[in-house]
């Protein structure tokens, strides 16, 4: 899926966000000619910042639609689409699905990570009016300090209240940009697993598909799902050069790796764990 950020700007102010808080946006042609050049799947999605707030985002979904383009989706925070007009102004413009994330269950927590007031009450709203429209919605957890240890009760919660959901992908906090100020929301890797493996539990006795994509926990932590690691799947089918050149991946790996029987099939970790929390966990 082509990916089209709109604009760096964005309504909440995530602790971990790793993109530039600049006024870095898309006129509507510069929206258009990517619509034109760089989609070659039929697939498209805009992201921010917040792509909700581009002025001309319904039109972009409405051109991509011209076009042809058959899946079109957002990566929102879903705070604008706590309006239902809204949110039924992008269905009829073309909009397909949305890729949501769920901070935390806690109300407390999750407006801790946005900033923003009202927020967690906004992103659930959101997310039951694209339901109600039959707006495919798959969600994200961002896995950090703050909530790793209630990944169970997370993923429950989302079965609990939107059963409908296509997906639920683990991210891992990026040890980039506001992390490597608030180094604290980055937890090590072996004090996430054992959460994280009772929430892919829960979700294989549940039916819910679930991925551990390129920002995930590396595979030499969790190798017996393998099969739900995008990262994986990729390099299965490309050469890993050809999937490094194309995504420019600064991660890294350590001697150990040669000999790990994931090695063909990983990019490694980032660099700035490593300067947080040392290489204990790769050596």
């Amino acid at each position: 899926m082509s990916l089209i950020r709109l604009t760096n700007l964005c309504n909440e102010k995530c602790l971990f966000c790793n993109f530039p808080d600049d006024c870095r946006t898309l006129s509507l042609d510069e929206v258009k000619k990517e619509i034109e050049t760089s989609i070659t799947d039929g697939s498209v999605t805009f992201t921010g910042g917040e792509p909700t707030i581009f002025q001309y985002l319904k039109e972009a979904i409405s051109y991509a639609k011209q076009k042809n383009i058959k899946n079109i989706e957002l990566q929102s925070n879903c705070f604008l689409l706590a309006d239902i007009n809204k949110a039924k102004e992008l269905k009829q413009a073309g909009l397909t699905g949305v890729f949501v994330t769920i901070h935390s269950d806690n109300e407390k927590i999750f407006e801790q990570v946005t900033q923003v007031l009202g927020s967690f009450q906004k992103n659930l709203q959101g997310i039951k009016n694209l339901i109600d429209l039959g707006i495919k919605v798959r969600i994200n957890i961002v896995i950090n300090s703050l909530n790793y240890k209630d990944l169970l009760s997370i993923t429950k919660f989302i079965y609990d209240k939107f059963p409908q959901i296509e997906s639920i992908d683990y991210s891992f906090v990026v040890p980039v940009a506001n992390v490597l100020q608030r180094p604290y929301l980055l937890p090590k890797i072996n004090q996430v697993v054992p959460y994280l493996k009772k929430a892919y539990e829960f979700c294989q006795e549940n039916k819910i598909n679930f991925s551990n994509p390129g920002c995930g926990v590396p595979l030499c932590f969790i190798p017996e799902y393998k099969e739900n690691s995008l990262e994986y799947n990729i390099l299965k089918s490309s050469k890993q050069n050809d999937v490094i050149k194309d995504n420019q991946t600064e991660k890294i790996k350590f001697p150990k790796c040669q000999d790990c029987e994931f090695d063909q099939y990983c990019l490694g970790f980032w660099p700035n764990y490593i300067k947080i929390h040392g290489d204990s966990e790769f050596i």
